[in-house]
């Protein structure tokens, strides 16, 4: 998360798209415990970004903690992983779930945004009450695949891109997502944040592998 891409930490590029939303009222890096993660709570501090950490393997008991100390009625789950999320999909996730009597808004129950681009809202309640009966690993590192299984549970508002991009990868798990990270954010020429998904897509198709 700290590797430096084009003169700028990797999660620099989330932060920044994170800060340009209009739907949030703040941004907290909840990452681990752990001592190889001192250097992400430096960083957030550096950055002027809250971090609250917990444990490694169970980060739905992490945005617990968050939701403990902010008092949040409901939040946005992003991961690090997706350095060029688009902000206006968070902004549209959020007046979705402010529109209506949501336990999770989400644009990944049937996925056709590229992987990188995933956004859910919850209702911070509901979410507080369910997590805690987690029972397997999977839950609670993923956080929301309890509320998939059990659809018939909630109150899930899920909306779908215009194309089917479910395929695309725009998220780094691997060296050659990194790689293709690279060759776009070089072909960029202007600021990162203003590319949004659909100036994106023909970015990744000329030239991700």
């Amino acid at each position: 998360m700290l590797r430096e891409i084009n003169g700028q930490p990797l999660l620099d590029y989330l932060l920044q798209r994170l800060e340009r939303c209009r739907q949030l009222d703040g941004i907290i890096l909840a990452t681990s415990v752990e001592p190889s993660d001192d250097a992400l709570e430096a960083y957030a501090a550096r950055r002027r970004v809250g971090c609250i950490r917990g444990p490694l393997d169970d980060v739905a008991a992490r945005f617990r903690l968050v939701l403990q100390a902010t008092g949040a009625s409901a939040f946005a789950r992003v991961s690090g992983d997706s350095p060029l999320l688009d902000p206006a999909l968070i902004d549209r996730a959020v007046s979705l779930f402010d529109d209506g009597d949501w336990h999770l808004v989400t644009n990944v129950q049937t996925r056709t945004f590229p992987k990188g681009q995933s956004v859910e809202i919850l209702d911070a309640a509901t979410f507080a009450e369910v997590s805690e009966s987690y029972t397997t690993a999977p839950d609670r590192e993923h956080v929301t695949p309890f509320y998939y299984a059990n659809a018939e549970r909630f109150r899930i508002r899920n909306f779908e891109s215009d194309r089917e991009l479910g395929e695309m990868r725009m998220v780094i798990d691997t060296q050659a997502d990194l790689d293709s990270f690279q060759a776009i954010v070089k072909h960029m020429d202007r600021p990162h944040w203003e590319y949004g998904v659909d100036d994106l897509v023909p970015l990744y198709e000329a030239l991700a592998p």
